[in-house]
């Protein structure tokens, strides 16, 4: 039998509760001033079952098509980022809820059998405006 989990990185959160802010331009930065309000651990070193289907849901809003969002696998400390798909802003300046497939991506963590951290960073423009995020999470189907 399958089995669905949300596992929140980021809210949710209303409009006032959202983070909002200039990321740094030209490079990938994490929210606030610390990893843990956007990281999930998961021990992938035990047995773990595989993905039906896993998403990557982003609600957000952007004042420009170069400011972006990023899914990374890292392990502590955080060290050895490595990316796992991004999304681009559609600097509409209105909120969009955006999703990406990343079941193949957590498949091959879990196959690996290696402890990791998954978390989101963001990448800003020399754009004056800021985004908004209220809310980032992995939809997961376990296979049993």
């Amino acid at each position: 039998m399958a089995r669905s989990e949300f596992v929140q990185l980021f809210g949710p959160v209303q409009d006032a509760g959202s983070w909002t802010g200039n990321p740094v331009a030209g490079q990938w930065s994490w929210i606030g001033s610390a990893t843990t309000a956007s990281t999930k651990t998961y021990e992938f070193q035990y047995v773990f079952p595989s993905l039906l289907k896993a998403e990557w849901r982003v609600l957000w809003r952007t004042h420009s098509i170069y400011q972006y969002v990023g899914l990374f696998s890292m392990d502590d400390g955080p060290s050895n980022l490595i990316e796992i798909v991004q999304m681009t802003g559609d600097g509409t300046g209105n909120p969009v809820n955006q999703a990406v497939d990343v079941t193949t991506a957590l498949n091959t963590l879990i196959t690996n059998q290696v402890h990791k951290n998954i978390g989101f960073k963001v990448w800003g423009d020399s754009t004056p405006t800021a985004m908004q995020i209220y809310e980032v999470r992995l939809e997961l189907v376990w296979s049993s």
